[in-house]
């Protein structure tokens, strides 16, 4: 983890880089904190369901930037979340959609959310 916070730091800011570098700062210490503070992120269960729906997510979209996990630890409930940056959704019916991708989420418990501001989706696997 300190590596990547130190390829961040050490690349050469931009004033229309400066906040990204500031919130991938932010989204790496959040993320190990929350791995270090809660041991259900590394329960093999909760592992388990969450590479299996990053590759539900791999085997539907064609990815046009990045699919990761980070680890949020909220009070109530701590989740991960498997972000897909900018998927081009596959031309498919309904039906194979729901086959492919909704349902198979929806089984391992998965929470979908589409977030129109990054155009990215957010899986969330509750631990």
């Amino acid at each position: 983890m300190a590596a990547v916070i130190d390829k961040i730091i050490d690349s050469e800011p931009t004033v229309s880089t400066a906040h990204a570098q500031a919130a991938a700062i932010d989204v790496a210490l959040r993320n190990r904190e929350a791995e270090e503070s809660n041991p259900a992120f590394h329960k093999p269960a909760h592992v388990k369901r969450v590479k299996a729906v990053r590759e539900i997510a791999t085997r539907f979209f064609t990815i046009r930037e990045a699919i990761y996990i980070n680890h949020r630890s909220n009070k109530k409930r701590p989740f991960s979340v498997v972000k897909v940056s900018r998927p081009q959704w596959p031309r498919v019916n309904n039906k194979t959609s729901d086959a492919a991708f909704y349902t198979p989420l929806k089984d391992l418990g998965a929470e979908i959310r589409f977030s129109p501001k990054t155009n990215s989706y957010l899986l969330r696997v509750y631990c």
